[in-house]
């Protein structure tokens, strides 16, 4: 394929060559025409070209920058190519020029531009190795034509200037290096997008190493302890460090606050450790002293089990390197060793134990103010029980008897022993004479007790057998006193084991039942006594041969007042009957109220009823007081029933309260007439009336 260039040119020539085929008839006018007008060069220069047509002879100017060359400045008419020549940019800056055409005196002007260079940078050092004590050396800087900066320079570094433009000559000092490693820095120039790197190295100095402490005294606990190390940036480390001391850290490159712990010691010993600091070849040393602790004491064991049988154990005794001791030992226990210095395994014999009762000891071992305690536990030997007696007969009295017991020292006690029979002592650790006490046997049967002696799994009986005692028999009661109305009472009767019966009675005196066993009640019921005279009974109980006697005493009826006359009188006219009671005062007591209550019978003696309060029964009062021994007592009581057959009166209540509240009561028409005055068969008074004084105390209705 043709480069383009030559084919426009080739376009351009047909294209001059028709138009002077349609001017050759003209007239000659000037003309000019370049093309093109711009030219474009990069930094890197090159070739191009420009056409030039005209129908005169034309040159060529070149104005400006001298970096272009032509091929041709001069021509004729017609078309004509033109070659333009740019040499390389090497500064960042764009660069221009202007060539002018002139025909005829036409002109036509081409502007030619041309791009600047990149931005470089150049050092012409880029390595430099500087002593330890610091030097100032000279660097130069070159650009094409651009700006240069630094960029980061470090602290121990100083350039100047920092920037500038094109070529420069740059100060660069380096400060004394007081570490002990090398350092190294890269300081970078900047061109805009170019860059160049000047890498600087210093030597190291010698190694320094200094701690803050040189002696640590401390005491026998765990202790922590800060300690400085203070370097040049020299690589240091602790060597010798026991392991009952850590340090953290150990070692490093750069100064240090380490912490150092100190384990608790737990020896009664001190201890020391020199500790050496290095860094290169400087050393540093601290010196640790810790105080030995408190002395200790302990035991592989704190209490420790042993058969009854002779035996033998070791034992691990474990101090701080404490010198110990053992306290108070029992005989049956030994040793052997005592005392010492050191932690030891000892050997312990135990004697026999003949005894039936476990054993036990408390060992002490000492170190200093701490101690340590072993119990020593021994089993019981097996338990030995007998006892001289393992039966007794005894007759029913009381009765007291020794009973020897032989027992290893083991724990004994009796059991089984019922209440009539008293052990003492009772229990123990040790040989006793045993005071064995029979209570009398008050039954008649015969009684029997075994009775245990046990220690451990041994036992031993005695059997008691006792005789039953004569038939006995007891009353709750052995007199029983009752008044004339009688009463119930209650009697309980005891034997000693017999059932009872009931011998003999009186006829006034009847019971609930006449036999049973011991410990029975029986109601024994008075009759009422009617008589005027005291009665006295005797009831005989009898329990086999034992017999036991109750006497009842029994009052005679009492009379407390005696009546004189009790009648009614002759119905008024509308059948209404008063009734008549006049009575003495025969107690020793004065009488407050007097009551009696009563009906009438017809002249058949068949009871009557008062046709007005539709009642057979009717009631008075009279109220006192009457002084004992106080005769004509009572009064008239009017209308007490109205029925016109009404004759006698018949009182079959009084009841007598006294001043001093007591109260007596008669029941019954058979104890009423037991007071009415002997003899009396219902006449009455001499006179008609109640004239000393009457008493008008009414009538009491009956409920």
């Amino acid at each position: 394929m043709l480069p383009i260039i030559v084919i426009q040119n080739v376009m351009r020539k047909i294209i001059f060559l028709c138009f002077l085929v349609l001017v050759a008839g003209c007239e000659k006018e000037p003309f000019l025409t370049v093309t093109p007008s711009t030219v474009d060069f990069t930094a890197g220069g090159g070739k191009q070209m420009f056409s030039i047509s005209c129908n005169n002879n034309w040159s060529v100017v070149l104005s400006g920058n001298s970096f272009l060359t032509l091929s041709v400045t001069q021509g004729t008419e017609g078309v004509a190519d033109v070659t333009i020549t740019a040499l390389e940019n090497k500064d960042v800056k764009d660069r221009s020029a202007t060539v002018t055409v002139s025909s005829a005196g036409l002109s036509k002007t081409i502007e030619i531009e041309q791009a600047g260079a990149a931005p470089s940078i150049t050092l012409d050092k880029t390595n430099v190795q500087t002593a330890v004590e610091g030097e100032t050396f000279s660097l130069n800087v070159s650009t094409n034509g651009a700006p240069w900066t630094v960029g980061e320079v470090p602290d121990w570094m100083t350039l100047s200037p920092l920037s500038g433009t094109g070529s420069t000559s740059v100060n660069v000092s380096v400060k004394k290096n007081s570490m002990a490693v090398e350092r190294a820095a890269s300081v970078t120039f900047f061109a805009e997008s170019a860059s160049a790197q000047l890498n600087v190295k210093q030597a190291a100095a010698s190694a320094t190493l200094e701690i803050d402490k040189e002696y640590i005294k401390v005491g026998y606990e765990e202790n922590m302890v800060a300690l400085s190390v203070n370097t040049n940036n020299a690589s240091w480390m602790a060597n010798d460090v026991p392991e009952w001391i850590s340090i953290t850290p150990d070692s490093g490159n750069e100064s240090a606050e380490i912490q150092i712990v100190i384990a608790a010691n737990p020896s009664v010993n001190k201890r020391s450790a020199a500790i050496v600091f290095s860094a290169g070849d400087i050393t540093r040393e601290l010196v640790v002293e810790q105080e030995g602790s408190v002395a200790t004491i302990s035991l592989d064991k704190s209490i420790h089990n042993v058969p009854a049988s002779e035996t033998s154990f070791t034992l691990q005794v474990v101090t701080n390197d404490a010198a110990w001791f053992v306290g108070e030992i029992p005989e049956w226990i030994s040793l052997d060793q005592a005392e010492g210095d050191n932690s030891v395994t000892i050997t312990i014999e135990v004697d026999e134990n003949a005894l039936a009762k476990i054993r036990s000891a408390e060992i002490i071992f000492y170190a200093g103010n701490a101690s340590a305690v072993l119990e020593i536990v021994q089993d019981a030997a097996e338990v030995i029980l007998s006892i001289d007696t393992h039966e007794v007969e005894l007759t029913a009295s009381e009765s007291t008897f020794i009973v020897l017991l032989v027992v290893n020292d083991a724990e004994w006690e009796v059991t089984g022993v019922p209440e009539w029979i008293h052990i003492a002592p009772s229990s123990g650790n040790d040989n006793a004479e045993i005071t064995v006490t029979v209570e009398e046997n008050t039954i008649t049967n015969e009684r029997a007790a075994s009775i245990l002696f046990s220690a451990g799994a041994k036992t031993e009986t005695l059997q008691i057998i006792q005789e039953g005692a004569e038939p006995t028999i007891a009353l709750s009661k052995a007199e029983l006193s009752a008044k004339y109305k009688g009463e119930a009472v209650e009697i309980v009767v005891t034997t000693n084991g017999l059932d009872w019966k009931i011998d003999e009675t009186a006829d006034w005196v009847s019971f609930d039942k006449t036999a049973g066993s011991s410990g029975e009640s029986l109601m024994i019921q008075v009759e009422k006594n009617l008589s005027l005279d005291d009665r006295t009974g005797e009831i005989v109980f009898s329990s086999g041969s034992s017999t036991a006697t109750l006497t009842v005493r029994q009052d005679s009826f009492y009379r407390a007042v005696e009546i004189t006359y009790a009648y009614l009188r002759d119905p008024n006219t509308v059948g209404g009957c008063d009734a008549v009671v006049a009575y003495s005062n025969l107690s020793d007591k004065t009488i407050k109220y007097f009551i009696w209550r009563g009906y009438a019978l017809n002249a058949v003696g068949d009871k009557v009823m008062c046709t007005v309060r539709d009642s057979y029964y009717f009631a008075g009062k009279d109220t006192g007081p009457y002084e004992p021994g106080e005769t004509l007592c009572g009064g008239k009581w009017s209308a007490m029933i109205y029925n016109y057959s009404a004759r006698k009166l018949v009182i079959y209540e009084i009841s007598i309260e006294y001043m001093d509240g007591s109260i007596i009561v008669y029941e019954g028409e058979e104890e009423v007439n037991l007071l009415i005055k002997e003899g009396y068969n219902g006449e009455r008074l001499p006179f008609d009336g109640w004239d000393s004084p009457p008493k008008p105390n009414g009538v009491i209705p009956v409920k």
